[in-house]
């Protein structure tokens, strides 16, 4: 239900329940928050994103570059280009093979 919810606009109602409420560990709440992230992307609505991210980094998959290059994504999306910097440069430390992309990316940020 909170996925039809977001696609019919009703933010509000679901980012209360999704981040106001406490996760328990393990597969079943990681796979939930990435589809709820992917709704959320799927509407272009991004501020819920970071704090759904930073969750599933720190808690489920701190080794995971694309959970950086998606949050980085969503720093820009928000015009928070340092933040978004940051996340650039931790997917090099777990990723240096990406060194061309991430190059792109911080040249397309706003200085």
């Amino acid at each position: 239900m909170d996925l039809t919810n977001i696609y019919l606009g009703k933010f509000k109602e679901v980012d209360e329940k999704i981040l106001k409420s406490s996760y328990p560990y393990g597969r079943m709440a990681e796979d939930y928050l990435l589809q709820v992230a992917k709704v959320y992307g799927d509407v272009k609505y991004y501020p819920p994103l970071v704090e759904i991210y930073q969750n599933i980094i720190s808690r489920y998959e701190p080794k995971n570059p694309q959970h950086y290059a998606s949050l980085a994504f969503v720093y820009k999306q928000l015009g928070q280009f340092e933040d978004a910097r940051k996340q650039a440069l931790k997917i090099l430390e777990l990723e240096p093979a990406a060194k061309p992309d991430v190059e792109k990316f911080l040249n397309s940020l706003e200085q």
